[in-house]
């Protein structure tokens, strides 16, 4: 996995939507567009080119944070550098600075993965659902620890200790230093700590937006939990694709406490509902917008083939000038 190189695979996988959207509206020649693509995921991966025109304009991208806004979109930029010549590294993924090469380490790869299925099998509709707004590898634990805390019925001071068992390849992401995890600084580091969002999970009996805020990542309940959280690795947890894990509770009584998610919930595995769905939906959406119009949304997207004009569901997702609280 890209992540295992330190680097948040978005940037590079995002630019893939931006070309199709550019595709469907700059109607260039078929060698352009894929001019235009190349460029793009070449300069969102910072990558060395061979021989290729767009190197040159690598130092002009990083005078980007320079210029006044509103700068323009990438997409576009990429479109009119095609339009007038301009060449990206045709290797971008298997070249010897291609991005296969370069992100994923020094393993074996399998270049079929990459044709198999193109154009037939969509692994986008394999997607997992965010179920809670943090790092997607601590879900099968908050999975976990909610399931025991509301079985046993458990506070924070019945724990002794809480023991995530993990993949090795996670690890490095979400628990280790093991000091910052604990303490973290910002609300976006307590958003990648598996100590910080178990401990909060457990606390709250749920995990939201609100649990990161700065008054909640110096909490001492939270803080003196997340001391109490360890990770092992779990020597069974090999399958990239099915994020597995077990949390193991230590109670002060003595009993051990055991739950297994093979499946993160939300997974095609083990899916939401659409009511399920729908509730999530609307507690990110009543951060911003009154319910009865957040409301209106679901039922919107349910009927988008039939709305003669989107500019009807983008009004409904505008904030409005009433507060949620005044809804």
């Amino acid at each position: 996995m890209i992540e295992t190189a330190a680097v948040h695979s978005n940037r590079i996988a995002l630019s893939f939507s931006s070309w199709r959207i550019c595709d469907r509206v700059s109607q260039l020649p078929v060698a352009r567009n894929d001019n235009r693509f190349i460029m793009t995921i070449d300069l969102h991966s910072a990558r060395l080119s061979d021989g290729s025109l767009v190197k040159g304009t690598h130092p002009v991208w990083a005078a980007h944070v320079m210029l006044p806004p509103p700068m323009p979109p990438i997409w576009l930029e990429r479109a009119y550098m095609a339009r007038a010549g301009m060449t990206g590294p045709y290797t971008v993924f298997e070249g010897r600075f291609g991005i296969i090469k370069t992100y994923p380490g020094q393993r074996e790869r399998d270049f079929e993965r990459l044709l198999d299925g193109l154009g037939q099998e969509w692994e986008c509709v394999k997607t997992s659902f965010k179920t809670y707004p943090r790092g997607h590898l601590i879900h099968q634990f908050l999975d976990g620890v909610l399931h025991l805390r509301r079985e046993q019925n458990l506070a924070a001071g019945d724990v002794a200790r809480i023991t995530c068992r993990i993949a090795d390849w996670m690890i490095s992401v979400v628990c280790e230093p093991v000091t910052a995890k604990r303490r973290s600084a910002t609300d976006y580091h307590a958003k990648i700590s598996l100590q910080f969002c178990v401990a909060a999970a457990w606390i709250f009996d749920r995990l939201g937006v609100e649990a990161c805020t700065e008054e909640n990542i110096a909490d001492p309940d939270i803080l003196d939990l997340a001391d109490r959280i360890d990770y092992e690795i779990d020597i069974e947890a090999t399958h990239r694709r099915r994020f597995r894990g077990c949390v193991l509770v230590e109670t002060r009584d003595g009993r051990q406490l055991k739950h297994l998610v093979e499946d993160i919930w939300g997974s095609a595995a083990n899916p939401m509902t659409g009511q399920q769905i729908r509730r999530k939906f609307l507690e990110n959406a009543t951060l911003v917008l009154p319910e009865r119009q957040a409301r209106e949304i679901p039922a919107m997207v349910g009927e988008l083939e039939a709305i003669s004009d989107t500019h009807e569901l983008l009004r409904a997702c505008r904030p409005s000038t009433v507060s949620p609280a005044q809804s």
